[in-house]
């Protein structure tokens, strides 16, 4: 349909290296519709609330939370329009 998107996979609690990464990512096609896909980032009511059985920050204590994900990244750049997520009850 000559639709283009952009789109970024992040790794399960991003650490920030990763997301300033994707932030780059994102100005260098500024404008251009963006999708994330991602691991625990919103539960089943809407909330960015880890997997209570996967504890945020269990793996590496420089890991972001989703919420975490949001504040630095997501919440920053208009043109991402989806997050794609799993890893939820």
């Amino acid at each position: 349909g000559g639709l283009r998107f952009l789109h970024i996979g992040l790794q399960f609690d991003a650490p920030d290296a990763s997301l300033e990464w994707a932030a780059q990512v994102i100005r260098d096609h500024p404008g251009l519709p963006t999708i994330i896909a991602t691991h625990d980032y919103m539960n089943n009511r809407a909330e960015r609330r880890p997997n209570p059985l996967l504890d945020a920050n269990s793996l590496d204590p420089g890991d972001n939370s989703p919420q975490e994900v949001w504040d630095k990244l997501i919440s920053k750049h208009d043109q991402i329009f989806l997050v794609l997520c799993g890893h939820q009850l």
